[in-house]
């Protein structure tokens, strides 16, 4: 691992003194009614705090009925560069991109194109599926719910070195399905049937994903453009880990916690940006498999997640089935689980969202229905294998912060 140096100076400081600025740009550069200063004001604070503690950049856009109402950012897509975090920054999304597939696959069905009763295995009979523990059992209906039984590759200790840690190489080839060599059962781990309970797996949405693509005809970033990106007019998105990064990529940075150092180990590519961060360039998604490689702006994020949420580019039925929720736990009623979603219920209403996690990322995206908008939060700070504080410190920026009620607040002006 190598040294940073000449590195920016800390973006605290100019998130922290540029606030009444940025606000100032935010509220000038939109139509007045869209949002009142004071909900700029109090999300912009927001977005710097997460800066002043240790996110190096974070992205926020909110949409409601299909139209952006907010943006706003803070820090550094490049701290080394000093390259800020501006509306044309992209994040890698990680699992948030499931969302995504379990549309489109939905969608799929609804045309005739997919039967969710039948396996991975019908659909997609590779060797490398085959391999898979009960994806000859699993239907794709039990797939979209992580009731598959099927083991996570993500887990898997091998595959955490070689595509997060010590044998981490950007320059290596993976094929959208070079995940599921790694899809075994632990030691530690009891073999599950498949439809008897709910274990979420990475594996679930690979095979999904290799699905689609048999179903569609297409690559599934070809699929997935041609729902979703090209009738929204995005510009950003992409879908693939092989798809050059449009806009200003963000520069990942990942926190190498000791718990990070012992479960994953250090690549030569890391470079030590700060006593507690990694940065990581290139960042290299193909091991995340089919899905997993996606990136966007935090508006074109919200943007996508609102058009699922209204059926805009979606059969009717599909929004049905993605809400069709159970729950996550035995008398849970909290948190259930959808078709590649959770749905949350909390103090200021019901939400169906999923959040992201990937080596040098954290990603959040969620809707409402009782007040209809959608949102995204990206930050380029991952705690992926760091460990459980780790995690709670990127979820925090994520979803603790005080999202929620200014989101809501923001929602309720912009309908006035």
């Amino acid at each position: 691992m190598r040294t940073e140096r000449g590195t920016a100076p800390r973006a605290r400081t100019r998130a922290t003194l540029g606030t009444a600025l940025l606000v100032q740009a935010l509220c000038l550069a939109r139509p007045a009614p869209l949002l009142a200063q004071s909900a700029a004001v109090a999300l912009q604070r927001a977005l710097d705090s997460a800066v002043v503690d240790g996110a190096p950049g974070i992205a926020l856009a909110i949409v409601r009925d299909g139209r952006v109402v907010f943006t706003g950012n803070a820090g550094y897509a490049d701290p080394a560069r000093a390259v800020t975090v501006s509306d044309s920054t992209t994040f890698a999304i990680g699992g948030v991109g499931r969302t995504l597939v379990a549309a489109l696959v939905l969608e799929l069905a609804a045309t005739g194109r997919l039967d969710l009763d039948m396996t991975a295995v019908d659909v997609v009979p590779t060797a490398a599926v085959r391999r898979v523990p009960n994806a000859d059992a699993a239907s794709l209906r039990q797939l979209l719910v992580h009731m598959g039984a099927v083991p996570d590759w993500e887990r898997d200790p091998a595959w955490i070195r070689r595509a997060r840690g010590a044998e981490y190489d950007p320059l290596r080839p993976w094929r959208s399905d070079d995940a599921l060599a790694y899809a075994r059962w632990r030691p530690e781990e009891v073999p599950g049937r498949a439809g008897a309970t709910v274990r979420t797996s990475a594996t679930g949405y690979t095979l999904l994903a290799l699905a689609a693509e048999r179903a569609s005809g297409v690559a599934l970033a070809t699929a997935l453009r041609t729902t979703f990106a090209e009738p929204l007019g995005l510009r950003f998105t992409t879908f693939d880990a092989s798809e050059a990064p449009r806009g200003v990529p963000a520069i990942g940075h990942h926190l190498a916690t000791p718990e990070f150092i012992a479960r994953a180990g250090v690549s030569q590519w890391f470079v030590r940006a700060s006593s507690e961060l990694v940065r990581i360039d290139p960042v290299e998604l193909g091991p995340e498999g089919a899905g997993g490689g996606m990136r966007s702006t935090a508006s074109e994020l919200a943007l996508l997640f609102d058009a699922v949420r209204s059926d805009r580019v979606l059969a009717s039925q599909v929004g049905d089935e993605l809400r069709a929720a159970q729950p996550l736990r035995a008398g849970d009623g909290a948190t259930a689980i959808s078709p590649g979603l959770f749905r949350t219920r909390h103090a200021t209403g019901t939400e169906y969202n999923q959040v992201g996690s990937v080596l040098g990322f954290g990603a959040f995206a969620a809707w409402s229905d009782d007040v209809p908008l959608s949102y995204a939060i990206l930050v380029n700070v991952g705690s992926a294998d760091a460990g459980a504080e780790a995690e709670g410190r990127v979820r925090r920026w994520l979803l603790d912060h005080p999202w929620r009620a200014l989101i809501r607040r923001v929602a309720a002006e912009s309908a006035r």
